[in-house]
């Protein structure tokens, strides 16, 4: 059955979440970040933004604001960094470091508001969630939930 709510006539937004756990172990390196599981989507409309299951991709030109909430529990000492990454690159005003701590949970979050230009040139644009590790710290992710709203 096809998504009604797929049309033009509707504001672009995306909502979703994963509560299945994902791991970062201290092999995940800022050379190879694991890209987490958006898991699964729970609002989809418009047509600007199209969702699947590793990163939000962009179909329009437009002001796009991404956010996502993160419960984190530390498995191994050391630093763990999470951030929103466009077409792979790490937006530094996304990056939130925790010292991961045996036992402990976290809960953090991130935010980006960017001006995409999809041309007929270049139309490929997507956001992703992505971790790595300091080389000692491990931590699972417990829960992840986020959105993404085309705001003009």
């Amino acid at each position: 059955m096809a998504n009604r709510y797929k049309c033009r006539n509707y504001k672009s937004a995306v909502q979703f979440y994963n509560s299945g756990t994902q791991a970062i172990e201290d092999t995940d390196l800022v050379a190879s970040p694991i890209i987490l599981a958006l898991g699964t989507r729970v609002t989809d409309t418009g047509v600007a933004i199209d969702f699947n299951s590793f990163d939000i991709d962009i179909e329009n030109s437009g002001l796009y604001r991404i956010s996502a909430v993160l419960d984190v529990l530390g498995v191994t000492g050391g630093d763990v960094t999470f951030a929103i990454a466009l077409n792979g690159q790490v937006l530094p005003e996304t990056i939130n470091t925790i010292t991961a701590v045996a036992g402990i949970s976290e809960l953090i979050s991130f935010e980006t508001i960017r001006v995409i230009n999809a041309c007929c040139v270049n139309r490929d644009f997507n956001f992703s969630i992505v971790a790595f590790s300091d080389g000692t710290g491990e931590a699972t992710v417990e829960r992840l939930s986020g959105n993404a709203l085309k705001l003009a």
